[in-house]
């Protein structure tokens, strides 16, 4: 299925419908599936069929079909790939009254229906019908190039037994320890529950945060190291596509990686002294079992161990009207350089935001200022240090 597509405006359909489908002014909008800019219309949930649990429905009509259901703290089994359905389902949940609904969740069908191509599943663990609360459950067609066409939906509606205590390790506080060069851990990604907190996965050392998942359900793990290690936290044992995000105690993703070893994931980089987290998850909703690994990781000449922070002398010095600046990082994480003059007025920001370890230079330009003594300051973490430049002119 494309990741894109479009719910066309549906005519109106000629004579009488079943009260569950829009019955006037079929204004659906165009939407990008991707940008979740679908807005229900009002007036269709006022005559949402309440959903009573272990029965199958049969409904004809153009557009669209509402039900309403009053959770109770457990999820639905909810099926469209049944004999009677003839569409491409999509099924949405919102909560809030008729005049103000909020969408809580999205799901598009399954192309392996073998009724209707892309019919609609929802399985017990994928959403919890928060008790006490009234729910909205829409199901749709897709994409029609017929605007008159008429859909038929057959929907089940299965009782699910209570939601499965989730893992210890289900959020960051929870991360359970793994030991450099010990045992590898083994898991299993769908008992995964949690969708807080920081997510994503990147090249070794980037500071690219993607979602992880599309759910955003990770296990957590963390490392503890005495100094400064080369280390290789591996997956490459799962059966299935994976990805692993690396995180400081903050939350600040540090590294990550999939796809490095067939369709899982495997690191090799730096890791700084102290506690550093490990969020596992499958690529996109994939799931199941796997073993984590932290094992020592050889590293090449050109992986030279970064040095400690340190804030290079200016060269030349004196200059004009430009000079360069070395600094040394020992971790990724964020930095600023800064150059002041005698009067403590900031004149110039060289640099600020993320840097990756190790070593790097930056080129002051002093075209603009007047002669005179300036400072320079490089501010990282719990580091900071200054040092003085002269520009002659």
């Amino acid at each position: 299925m494309m990741n894109v597509r479009y719910i066309l405006a549906m005519a109106v359909m000629a004579g009488t419908c079943a009260t569950a489908f829009a019955d006037s002014e079929l204004d659906r909008k165009i939407y990008a599936a991707s940008q979740g800019d679908y807005t229900p219309r009002a007036n269709d949930c006022d005559t949402a069929i309440p959903v009573v649990v272990g029965t199958t429905y049969n409904e004809v009509g153009p557009g669209q079909v509402w039900f309403s259901y009053m959770g109770d703290g457990n999820g639905l089994e909810i099926e469209t790939c049944l004999p009677g359905t003839n569409f491409d389902s999509q099924l949405w949940i919102y909560t809030g009254d008729c005049q103000n609904l909020t969408q809580v969740y999205y799901r598009d069908g399954d192309s392996n229906c073998q009724y209707a191509s892309w019919a609609t599943y929802l399985y017990c663990d994928e959403f919890i019908f928060a008790d006490g609360v009234m729910h909205y459950i829409l199901f749709n067609e897709y994409y029609s190039d017929d605007l008159t066409d008429t859909m038929t939906l057959e929907v089940s509606f299965t009782e699910c037994g209570a939601p499965p205590e989730p893992p210890e390790n289900d959020t960051m506080a929870g991360a359970l320890p793994v030991t450099l060069n010990g045992d590898c851990i083994a898991g299993n990604t769908c008992d995964a529950t949690d969708t807080t907190g920081p997510y994503g996965y990147g090249l070794c050392w980037k500071n690219t945060l993607y979602a992880s998942s599309g759910l955003g359900k990770d296990m957590w793990y963390y490392v503890d190291l005495a100094d400064l290690t080369h280390v290789q936290v591996d997956l490459c044992g799962s059966t299935y596509d994976t990805c692993v995000g690396l995180f400081d105690e903050y939350g600040v993703q540090i590294g990550g990686n999939d796809d490095s070893c067939g369709l899982q994931s495997e690191i090799c980089c730096w890791l700084p002294a102290g506690r550093t987290y490990i969020a596992v998850d499958g690529y996109d909703t994939a799931c199941g079992d796997f073993l984590l690994c932290v094992l020592d990781c050889p590293y090449s000449e050109a992986e030279e161990v970064p040095v400690d922070f340190a804030l290079g002398q200016n060269y030349p010095n004196p200059f004009n009207p430009s000079t360069s600046i070395e600094f040394s990082v020992p971790q990724t994480g964020e930095v600023s350089l800064q150059v002041y003059n005698l009067s403590g007025d900031l004149v110039s920001t060289l640099v600020s935001g993320m840097v990756e370890q190790g070593e790097h230079t930056v080129t002051f330009n002093a075209a603009d200022l007047a002669t005179g003594v300036y400072f320079y300051t490089l501010e990282a973490e719990n580091f900071s240090n200054t040092k003085k430049m002269v520009l002659l002119k």
